[in-house]
């Protein structure tokens, strides 16, 4: 699965394709600690990065004005759903 060791003993794999000739526009990403494939992600252009960037601001100043029970009660729900699809594909 790896080619090499690094300097510090520690696993590489050099070949990670970022780029996949059947998933044109997307960009594959891996874990760094274990070249686990984890999934992939649009590329983007510089105005859709930026106009992403900008939502996801104002998305924060809302959940800034939150309460301390409103956030508790989204993790929460994040939580469950985890909990619930762990054994998922």
């Amino acid at each position: 699965e790896y080619e090499r060791l690094d300097e510090i003993g520690a696993p590489v794999k050099e070949k990670m394709p970022l780029e996949l000739p059947d998933r044109p526009g997307k960009l594959q990403c891996y874990d760094p600690a274990t070249a686990q494939h984890l999934g992939e992600v649009e590329m983007m252009g510089r105005e859709r990065v930026n106009e992403l960037v900008a939502k996801a601001r104002k998305a924060q100043a809302k959940w800034a004005r939150s309460t301390f029970g409103e956030r508790r009660a989204v993790l929460r729900a994040i939580l469950d759903f985890y909990l619930r699809h762990q054994e998922d594909p």
